[in-house]
């Protein structure tokens, strides 16, 4: 090939550097643009997400600070919810000297509640029974009665192991039993759930306010 003929065609090198800068640059305006997008949609959606992970974190460290390896087997933590078969509330042998698993769980909540980081987000704490639909109002009447009454006892059993946590704390607990079409018999899984207070719902929407300005 002719040297002349390719010199003749080659662009001079500061051309080339140039246009490599200019290309460089370009592509780096592209990529600004599109992380400024992303953050700008990341952040509000982190000021929203991040209380209630933190919340939600330190209610599970809250759990694992109360209960025994034993009792963290029995129980399932979802969220700011804990499930637990109602036998193993009230095992046959804890009048022999071993401690009901309904005392760890009124520690837990004992803590959450004089916790004011924790309270101030709080509504109250429901105790929740479930029961099988009958598809049936007469027959659901009864079973809505039973497991109404099991769930109330769950509570006043957690109010006798933890007195400090009834004399300073009943009015943010109750008890309540739903119609399940799935459920087993009526009240083998108790439920704990924390009902989350307006609070909670203000301070998100004054942390995502900012970003709506």
């Amino acid at each position: 090939m002719d040297i002349e003929f390719v010199r003749r065609y080659m662009l001079p090198p500061g051309v080339v550097l140039s246009t490599t800068l200019i290309g460089l640059i370009l592509i780096g305006v592209v990529l600004y643009t599109k992380a400024d997008r992303a953050q700008r949609f990341l952040e509000p959606t982190l000021a929203i997400s991040n209380p209630r992970i933190q919340f939600s974190g330190r209610f599970a460290e809250i759990v694992e600070e109360n209960l025994s390896p034993e009792g963290l087997r029995n129980v399932l933590v979802s969220g700011t919810s804990i499930r637990v078969r109602r036998d193993n509330l009230f095992p046959e042998d804890f009048h022999r000297g071993k401690v009901p698993l309904i005392s760890g769980i009124g520690r837990i909540f004992h803590t959450v509640m004089e916790d004011p980081q924790m309270s101030k987000y709080i509504d109250f704490i429901l105790v929740v029974t479930r029961f099988p639909d009958a598809k049936e109002h007469g027959a659901n009447i009864q079973a809505r009665k039973e497991a109404s009454g099991i769930a109330e006892n769950v509570l006043n059993a957690m109010f006798a192991v933890s007195p400090d946590l009834e004399a300073k704390h009943v009015v943010h607990f109750a008890s309540a039993s739903i119609a399940d079409p799935y459920a087993g018999n009526i009240g083998d899984v108790v439920e704990f759930h924390i009902i989350p207070s307006e609070r909670m719902h203000i301070d998100l929407l004054m942390k995502l306010q900012r970003y709506l300005d």
